[in-house]
C-alpha cells in the first residue's frame, strides 16, 4: 500500500487507488482514511466518492493487521524474560520495568528507594541461586541490572518513568 501523502484536513494518509474514477478530481490524490459525506455525496475532506474509500478498505485492514502483529510481537519481546544473554536481557528488562512499574501518581523517589530496590532484587537472585533455581537466579541478576540501568537514567536526566517504592509521607 503506497501512501501519497497526508490529507490536509484529517492528517490521515491518502493511499493510491487505481480503481478511483472520481469524475471531479481525476488527478487528485487517493482518498483519505476518513469518510464523511458532504451535500454532494462526496467526502468533505478529500472530495472522493464513497466507493473510492471502500476500495482501499482491504488495504487499510491489511495494514492495520500488520501493525497489530508487530505490536503483539513487541509486547511479547518485552514481557518474556531473557535469562541467557545478559547484554540482550538488561535493556529489555529495563523497558519492561518502566512499562510495568511506571507510576505517574508517585511524587518521585530518592536514592534510598533505588538502593533498596536493587538490594531486594539482588537478594532474590541470591535466594534463587542458593535454592538451585539457576534460571530464576539469572533472571533476578538481569532484573537487578535493569533496575540499576533505570536508576542511572534517573540520575542522568533527573527524572524517570520508573518509580520504585511509594511516595514519602507528607512533610518529609
Amino acid at each position: 500500500m503506497k501512501s501519497q501523502g497526508q490529507c490536509d484536513t484529517t492528517a490521515t494518509p491518502r493511499y493510491e487507488n487505481t480503481a478511483c474514477k472520481c469524475p471531479t478530481y481525476p488527478e487528485n490524490l487517493g482518498p483519505c482514511l476518513v469518510f464523511e459525506a458532504g451535500s454532494n455525496g462526496r467526502c468533505v475532506y478529500c472530495d472522493h466518492e464513497f466507493y473510492c474509500h471502500m476500495a482501499i478498505l482491504p488495504m487499510v485492514q491489511s495494514y492495520i493487521q500488520e501493525l497489530e502483529t508487530a505490536c503483539e510481537t513487541a509486547k511479547a519481546l518485552l514481557n518474556t524474560p531473557e535469562v541467557n544473554e545478559f547484554d540482550k536481557g538488561v535493556p529489555l528488562e529495563a523497558a519492561h520495568q518502566v512499562i510495568r512499574w511506571g507510576a505517574e501518581h508517585d511524587a518521585g523517589k530518592n536514592p534510598e528507594d533505588w538502593f533498596w530496590l536493587v538490594g531486594y532484587l539482588a537478594g532474590k537472585a541470591l535466594a534463587a541461586q542458593k535454592a538451585g533455581d539457576l534460571g530464576k537466579a539469572k533472571h533476578h541478576c538481569i532484573s537487578t541490572a535493569a533496575a540499576l540501568r533505570n536508576w542511572h537514567a534517573h540520575i542522568r536526566s533527573g527524572e524517570s518513568n520508573m518509580r520504585p517504592g511509594i511516595e514519602p509521607p507528607p512533610g518529609t
